[in-house]
């Protein structure tokens, strides 16, 4: 649990897509400033509820039912079902009106996530690859292919939402959080705090961090690899390794070697210019980066 959804979700919520995209909408820096009061005091008190009820909640159901949560959750076919823990005890503990709003909220916070997705699936199609490989295409086109990327990934998580086992959702949060940090942290962190961060670099850390993680899930972490089966067909055997290996969350080794390479393959590779640096961040915060030629841009920009 520690590994995989206290450092997984708590660690992976800060390399999120969705929200990195709302974070760059954000007009300025005044805005984040006033924003970081009601923020922190927001994830200190959902993240501290969400753990605590969820160590109380199997406290209560066993209290009930005289079964532990993860044995109180079978379904009609007999097997537990994690994703219906939550479910049950705001049945059991709460009135029903506080379900339907509970539900509600529910619904608009996943609806809010969804779009915020869909549109990151759909610009990375249209901007990222559509843009890349064909440079003359026309803005229409763009979003042409844009709204088709929106409704693929759509159509997408639908099919994967009905083919998917029961429990999927708990484990589907643990390992695509900390894939989003193994992939997207040591870059983001590298843009924000320094300046030295190359293109090389990102994309290596990148490429890292989605390599150990598949790795790691497909053929290691107990919990996936013995549901996908892939290790048993190719290795005659569940996991490639053994405990305590099969326990561990692939964040806590896929994010350490993604930062290290970010890093490493930045220093080694030559470091942007001071140009690049003024035109994305303003003259004045690249100031210290370099000497010279940023003071022809900073009397140029002024």
């Amino acid at each position: 649990m520690v590994s995989t959804m206290i450092l997984g979700v708590g660690i992976g919520v800060l390399a999120q897509p969705q929200l990195v995209v709302r974070f760059m909408s954000v007009h300025d820096s005044r805005d984040l400033n006033r924003g970081v009061l009601v923020g922190g005091i927001f994830i200190l008190v959902m993240t501290g509820v969400s753990y605590l009820i969820g160590e109380l909640s199997n406290v209560y159901i066993f209290h009930k039912t005289g079964q532990n949560s993860f044995l109180a959750s079978a379904g009609p076919d007999g097997h537990p079902n994690i994703d219906r823990i939550m479910p049950m005890f705001l049945s059991m503990f709460m009135p029903r009106w506080y379900v339907y709003i509970f539900m509600l909220a529910l619904l608009s916070a996943a609806m809010s996530t969804l779009s915020a997705l869909l549109h990151v699936a759909g610009t990375s199609l249209g901007h990222d690859f559509h843009e890349s490989a064909l440079p003359k295409s026309t803005g229409a086109r763009t979003i042409l292919v844009t709204r088709a990327g929106i409704v693929a990934a759509l159509v997408l998580a639908v099919w994967l939402a009905t083919i998917m086992p029961p429990g999927i959702v708990a484990m589907g949060c643990g390992y695509f959080f900390g894939l989003f940090a193994s992939m997207f942290l040591p870059m983001l962190i590298g843009c924000l705090f320094t300046r030295r961060l190359t293109k090389q670099g990102a994309l290596a850390g990148m490429l890292v961090g989605m390599v150990v993680s598949l790795f790691w899930v497909v053929l290691v972490h107990d919990k996936e690899a013995t549901s996908l089966g892939v290790c048993q067909a190719l290795f005659g055997r569940a996991t490639l390794l053994g405990p305590p290996w099969v326990f561990m969350d692939s964040l806590t080794l896929a994010l350490p070697l993604s930062a290290l390479v970010t890093f490493v393959v930045s220093l080694l590779t030559r470091a942007p210019d001071v140009e690049h640096l003024a035109r994305c961040f303003g003259p004045r915060e690249c100031k210290h980066e370099a000497r010279g030629p940023v003071a022809k841009v900073t009397s140029a920009t002024e």
